[in-house]
């Protein structure tokens, strides 16, 4: 491990950022930092302050401390800090952040900066997880939707859906597993924590012989992986040699993939090179999937571009198109699509363009596709795009096609859009009874007041 910017977290404050990715209440900041100060020679003020940080009383202590650090004097820094704490403790967090941009503005020096750094680091990589685990959790239940949907409306992909719904599930079960190895230690395992990480700070080449000792002994999944963590963190040949050993054939199955992650979340040219390497060496499914995941991670397109190409494993080729359209890698797939003949691998491209948002080439297979199996998948990827213009090309599809099947496409795209103004318009419009049946069944599924009202005029209208 050459370069000194490998890991850039401190270990104790990424167990923080896993408390908070568990489910941890926003205001609860696991300090890696200093939370206790010696009040002797201290002012009656600041020793107030210190007993309400200790009954945690945090609205009290911010007080107490915004009135000290409010006047010039010696224990001005230390009060700013105390207070952006004690901010954070309270879940006020942008308070907390301007009290430590005023301490870093105007106290460079102070002891406390470091501390100040590592509560800003906390705070905001805190914020961030809590963002994006709602808008994961906002992107599964519209998943979820339209899985459901699907498989009610689309019969004819029935099969290739339970098989689907079969892959999900496990993929939520092991996030599940993952969620529940991060969830907080008990307090012998974090004192362990603790220990390991001030070892590391201390004396570095007396703490990578140790962490090997630890990893290989007699404690629990989830202290090692916290370990590991810590040695990922050391700069050292053999600190990077020891993960690079547990991601080949490491033990348990669960670290081996924990090591295979910690590459991916360095994404230097030297660990996704290991990872390549791994790749090759490896017959195992699973490991192999494992480096996909860490390379998309890493947001390294070629690597995964190249196990799309070349890779034996069907599966493990079609999870690796799918990747290139979580990584928006428009050009490669594109790349893919001008080569690729197997009908299977194409309808994996046609998912990973509506994962990319590619509303172009999705609506090109459409009209120039021969195959109407793939040219109907394509129609269902423009209607799993969010925006106005995969609306507008599904619409001007439907003008289109001579064949009711593929009108019935349009229909299924435009219902999981949620588009009832649409659907309306073309059951207006449409001559052929048994589409304009599947439009109504489409709009009675909907929980929309243009939706209901038009069944309602449906219901009225002269017989």
């Amino acid at each position: 491990m050459n370069s000194p910017s490998r890991f850039l977290i401190p270990t104790v404050a990424l167990a923080a950022l896993l408390a908070a990715a568990s489910g941890a209440p926003a205001g609860a900041i696991a300090s890696p930092f200093a939370t206790e100060d010696a009040a002797s020679g201290r002012s009656e003020l600041y020793r107030q302050g210190q007993r309400a940080l200790a009954e945690k009383r945090w609205s009290d202590a911010i007080e107490l401390f915004g009135e000290l650090a409010r006047e010039p004097g010696p224990e001005t820094d230390a009060a700013v800090y105390w207070q952006a704490y004690a901010a954070a403790k309270g879940g006020r967090k942008a308070e907390a952040l301007a009290g430590i941009r005023r301490l870093l503005a105007e106290f460079p020096a102070s002891a406390w900066a470091d501390d100040a750094a590592a509560l800003e680091l906390t705070l905001r990589d805190a914020s961030h997880i809590e963002r994006e685990a709602a808008r994961i959790e906002r992107e599964a239940e519209r998943m979820a939707r339209d899985a459901e949907r699907q498989a009610e409306q689309l019969a004819r992909e029935g099969d290739r859906l339970a098989r689907e719904g079969e892959r999900m599930a496990r993929e939520v079960g092991r996030a599940a597993r993952d969620v529940a190895r991060v969830a907080p230690l008990d307090e012998g395992e974090e004192l362990k924590l603790y220990a390991l990480d001030g070892l590391l700070q201390v004396d570095p080449e007396r703490a990578v012989p140790v962490l090997e000792r630890f990893l290989s002994g007699e404690h629990s999944l989830r202290l090692k992986e916290r370990a590991l963590f810590v040695l990922s963190q050391s700069d050292s040949p053999r600190a990077r040699q020891i993960l690079l050993d547990l991601a080949r054939s490491g033990r348990p199955a669960e670290l081996q993939l924990k090591a295979v992650q910690m590459f991916g979340i360095a994404g230097d040219e030297e660990d996704l090179a290991a990872l390549a390497q791994l790749y090759r060496e490896t017959g195992t499914p699973q490991i192999r999937s494992a480096i996909l995941d860490a390379w998309m991670i890493a947001g390294a397109v070629d690597p995964v571009l190249a196990a799309a190409r070349s890779e034996t494993d069907p599966a493990l080729r079609g999870r690796a198109i799918e990747m290139l359209g979580v990584m928006d890698a428009g050009s490669a797939l594109a790349a893919l699509w001008a080569n690729e003949k197997d009908p299977a691998l194409r309808a994996r491209l046609l998912d990973a363009f509506a994962l990319a948002g590619d509303t172009a080439t999705l609506a090109r297979a459409a009209r120039g596709e021969s195959d109407p199996a793939l040219r109907h998948k394509a129609i269902q990827g423009l209607g799993l795009i969010d925006g106005e213009e995969a609306g507008r090309e599904l619409l001007a599809l439907y003008d289109s096609l001579p064949d009711p099947a593929g009108r019935m496409a349009v229909v299924d795209g435009l219902m999981l859009r949620d588009d009832a103004s649409s659907l309306v318009s073309l059951f207006r419009k449409e001559q052929d009874p048994a589409v304009k049946r599947a439009i109504v069944q489409r709009l009675s599924l909907l929980d929309s007041e243009e939706a209901t009202a038009e069944l309602m005029r449906l219901l009225e209208a002269e017989p």
